[in-house]
């Protein structure tokens, strides 16, 4: 028996020594760690009393597990206060509880080195003070240099379920809620100020609802329903984004000023837009509905800009797009001054933007409408590649596609509108259509003129093909229009003036001086006008039915259409015009016009006019009646200049018979017109009469307030009243 307790003694020293072994270390830990989590909660709140004033943090409770690497705060509360004088703005940060896990103790104290694994913080409470925003740069250097790390890791940061509040007025008012996380946080402070170089950021998501932000100093407010935004994803996505208006003496269609239904961005640089760097791969705006309105006299004379709810040192300095589409947009625009446009202008060019590229752009099934001057179009589709911005804000692109229809536009103060079915540019075909353009005025005819309370022209156009092509495109942003050709095709004009109402005595520009007008620069080969039909109607100043005279068949070509020739350009501008007068006879007609000076040459003929078939003009408007005759031909040429006009008529006619009309009825007026027919106007002119019988010298003193047209046609009835040896004594 005493061999069997010898054999179990050093079994039983094994189990013993273990025993108290493990009871030692027992006893250690649980006297160590006690210690060690005390000397952690010191350090912890040591650290955090540096950062006083510049940041009061205070807590319920801070209790700290070395063995477990974890720190956990209750009821967490920061105030930081960029002026530490003035204790009232302050920025507060609270959080129910705030978990640090896996935090690498040592590091902190040997090496100042704060190393997170999980930052976790729970139902938070973030209150900014909008004053203090000009001074976050002194927030950060004050927070710096009482920082005690040199350097800040957190693997993975995260609210779970946070409120931003924005102080307005002395209340706190809700900016946003919602969810953020973020991962591979870090920060070198050792080289410099904690908010300079060395932050390291490697993926952010968040979760953000009801968004409502009021910008500074305007009634401009952002809302946003939800935000999701995901990096590793390479994600954005926006749910109804709305910028109001909130003044409520403003109307309520002015209220709202853009709303979005939906924006998608793809393929999204988030971190680069920390470095304000908009990179994304495709980004589609779907239902979205915009409102640029005139603001009134008081926000101006305020000293706020156009975009209030922008502000330009926060936008992207860089903008890299693969694919942008827009669809299913409404675009309102006021009556803005040319003052405004150039105001918007200029705020959008001081934007320090280096970079810009699209690479293609979509615009399709949206709405364009205009506010004060009546008039709206549909973008079926636009298309752009290769859009780029220069450093000099030129912008650029390869190629554009683009489909237009319905555009109905108000000409501003002329009570006429034009109505276009639709337009298509394609550059690469170096082709623009234009399909159905009509011009019409707001009043009727014998209304126009009343409403303007003197003489204007009531114009009535249809034109059903318009076509330019080998257009340069990209001259167009230099509003240039140059082109090879533009054709106009069977169009009818309608034009209508009533006589009696008073004439504004303003001087009229000759041929050159209209194209001068023209508000971009046109560089065109040749210039076409098809197969057109004018009719001109008048209300005479004495009686009471409308004279008129049409043209069929008119044909007008004109090389090279230049309103501001350079010195490289040809001398001369040809322009040859044909047509079918009162579908009676044709007229011909060749017009050179020198590019550099108002000197015209004009030459032509009219042939086998059936001279009856002017009555409705003859007498109504020259209180003639023409019994029988026909023009055989009249040739003319002659020089107009901004003076007077110079040159000749030769004409051949037979059995010219004329009745002299009262002046107030269309009774025949016996005594004139026996004179006419036996004394002044011979019955016959023919080839067997000597050249010189049947010539009449053109010499007419222009008057400056006619309109060009009218101007050469006088110079040519001129001519023919002096073919006749007493045709002085014809009405003129």
């Amino acid at each position: 028996m005493s061999d069997e307790v010898k054999d179990k003694k050093p079994g039983w020293r094994k189990w013993r020594m273990v025993i108290f072994f493990v009871a030692g270390i027992t006893f250690i830990l649980l006297i160590a760690q006690p210690v060690l989590n005390a000397i952690v909660e010191s350090k912890v709140k040591e650290n955090l009393q540096k950062l006083f004033p510049v940041a009061n943090v205070s807590y319920l409770s801070l209790e700290a597990d070395f063995f477990s690497s974890t720190l956990s705060i209750k009821n967490l509360s920061i105030r930081l206060q960029p002026d530490t004088g003035d204790h009232y703005r302050q920025h507060v940060f609270s959080f129910s509880k705030a978990d640090f896990t896996g935090i690498d103790f040592l590091k902190v104290v040997f090496n100042k080195k704060l190393v997170i694994n999980k930052l976790q913080l729970e139902k938070g409470d973030i209150k900014l003070d909008p004053s203090l925003f000009d001074k976050t740069n002194l927030l950060q250097h004050e927070l710096s240099a009482r920082m005690p790390f040199k350097n800040i890791s957190v693997d993975h940061f995260e609210i779970s379920e946070g409120n931003l509040w924005l102080k307005t007025n002395e209340q706190n008012k809700l900016l946003l809620k919602g969810k953020i996380i973020s991962d591979e946080i870090e920060k070198d402070n050792s080289k410099g100020s904690f908010a300079e170089n060395g932050f390291h950021l490697g993926a952010v998501q968040c979760t953000l609802e009801d968004i409502n932000y009021e910008a500074p100093q305007s009634h401009q407010t952002l809302e946003i329903k939800q935000l999701l935004l995901d990096s590793r994803r390479s994600i954005l996505r926006i749910d109804s984004l709305a910028i109001t208006h909130g003044e409520k003496e403003l109307p309520s269609d002015h209220n709202n000023i853009a709303f979005f239904r939906r924006i998608d961005i793809s393929e999204f640089d988030v971190i680069g837009l920390f470095n304000k760097k908009l990179i994304a791969g495709k980004i589609v705006i779907n239902d979205n509905r915009v409102n640029i309105f005139k603001e009134e006299a008081n926000q101006r004379d305020s000293g706020n800009t156009t975009f209030p709810v922008l502000n330009l040192r926060q936008l992207p300095v860089e903008i890299r797009i693969d694919s942008f589409t827009v669809a299913h947009a409404v675009i309102e625009c006021g009556d803005l001054s040319k003052d405004e446009v150039k105001t918007a202008k200029k705020f959008f060019d001081s934007a320090n933007l280096a970079n810009f590229s699209i690479n293609h752009l979509v615009i399709a099934e949206s709405n364009i409408k205009l506010h004060s001057n009546p008039g709206q179009f549909t973008i079926d589709k636009i298309a752009v590649d290769s859009l780029t911005k220069s450093i000099n804000n030129k912008l650029n692109y390869s190629t554009i596609e683009c489909r237009l229809s319905d555009i109905n536009y108000s000409i501003p103060r002329s009570y006429r509108t034009v109505h276009i079915k639709s337009v298509t540019a394609d550059s690469k075909k170096e082709l623009l259509h234009i399909d159905h353009l009509t011009v019409a005025t707001q009043y009727p005819k014998f209304e126009f003129g009343k409403k303007l309370g003197r003489q204007a022209d009531y114009i009535e156009a249809v034109i059903p093909r318009i076509e330019i092509s080998k257009l340069n495109f990209k001259q167009l942003l230099n509003k240039k229009l140059v082109a090879d050709e533009m054709a106009i095709d069977n169009s009818n004009f309608y034009f209508f003036r009533d006589r009696r109402l008073p004439r504004q005595l303003k001087e009229q520009p000759m041929p050159n001086g209209y194209l001068k007008e023209i508000p971009v620069e046109v560089r065109v080969n040749t210039f076409k006008i098809n197969n057109a039909s004018v009719l001109s109607e008048e209300f005479p100043k004495v009686g009471d039915q409308a004279g008129y005279l049409k043209i069929d068949k008119v044909n007008i070509s004109m090389s090279p259409m230049l309103n501001h020739p350079y010195k490289s350009d040809p001398r001369y501008s040809d322009t040859h015009v044909e047509g079918s007068i009162m579908n009676a006879g044709l007229i011909e007609a060749s017009i050179r016009a020198p590019l550099r000076e108002d000197t015209y040459s004009i030459k032509g003929v009219i042939k086998n006019l059936d001279l009856p078939k002017l009555n409705p003009s003859a007498e109504n408007l020259g209180r003639f009646h023409i019994e029988s005759g026909m023009l055989n031909f009249l040739e003319f040429h002659f020089t107009a200049t901004e003076e007077k006009a110079t040159g000749e008529i030769i004409g051949e006619y037979h059995d010219l018979l004329i009745d002299r009309l009262k002046p107030k009825s269309k009774e025949v007026a016996r005594v004139p017109t026996f004179f006419l027919k036996h004394f002044i106007i011979p019955k016959n002119k023919d080839k067997s009469l000597d050249v010189a019988k049947r010539t009449g010298k053109i010499d007419y003193k222009r008057d400056p307030t006619r309109i060009v047209s009218f101007y050469f046609l006088k110079a040519l009835l001129h001519g023919i009243r002096a073919s006749f040896e007493l045709g002085f004594l014809l009405p003129k």
